[in-house]
């Protein structure tokens, strides 16, 4: 009277177990050391930027004032060091006004990229159906971010170091007379400034591409088969 379907049916569910047996939804469910790796770095990253980005956002509206206020402020008579501030105060704020409207954005948008991390990470500890999708579209949406922004950033951060530089030259031409330091001193100093600018790119280059390489591996492993399997919904 059955026919074929009882030899059918136990081929069928001698299958299923088979693929996934070591990673069921539910309960049951155990986390994989490897995704609790890329919950934490994600829940560090999401949270760590999220404050920074807060910061940076605090910093174009408080820091443009004081900036204004700063170079607003007349030197005393004779002082050509406090000149030489004033200087430096206008110009690196005209680089902040000039890439103001640039910035700005990148931050809100970094804001809301490292929320989506930071929520994605939280969601995938615990195994919720929907920490999957959160999780790796954050992944995928921080890479292109990163990029995105570096080119700015970068722009901003040399313009920064060579009006720095430039005004260092400056103070040390100036102290020149009886208590001039030696030319050693200024040779010595040009070359600390100049190290630590190109350490400082060094440093931002090597910090981005540490992070686009845990985002690009973080996404490969969430799209292995056993990862995926976790987050199926019943």
């Amino acid at each position: 009277m059955s026919g074929p379907k009882p030899d059918d049916e136990p081929v069928f569910f001698d299958d299923a177990p088979s693929d996934t047996s070591t990673a069921g939804p539910g309960d049951d469910a155990i986390r994989p050391a490897g995704l609790t790796t890329v919950c934490v770095l994600a829940i560090l990253l999401g949270g760590a930027g999220f404050l920074m980005g807060c910061f940076g956002l605090a910093s174009q509206v408080i820091g443009s004032r004081m900036q204004q206020a700063l170079v607003g402020m007349q030197p005393g008579a004779n002082d050509s060091t406090a000149e030489i501030q004033r200087e430096m105060n206008a110009r690196v704020m005209a680089i902040t006004s000039r890439y103001k409207w640039l910035l700005v954005p990148l931050m809100v948008v970094k804001l809301v990229v490292d929320v989506g991390l930071l929520v994605g990470a939280l969601l995938a500890w615990g195994l919720k159906p929907r920490g999957w999708s959160w999780l790796h579209g954050a992944l995928i949406a921080a890479i292109v971010f990163e990029v995105v922004q570096a080119v700015p950033t970068l722009m901003v951060q040399r313009e920064y170091q060579a009006v720095t530089n430039e005004m260092m030259a400056k103070i040390m031409t100036v102290r020149q007379g009886p208590n001039a330091p030696p030319p050693i001193v200024k040779d010595i100093t040009s070359g600390m400034t100049s190290a630590i600018s190109i350490m400082s790119m060094i440093y931002a280059v090597g910090w981005l591409g540490g992070k686009c390489i845990f985002y690009v591996l973080g996404i490969r492993y969430l799209r292995r088969r056993e990862v995926v399997t976790l987050f199926a919904v019943p």
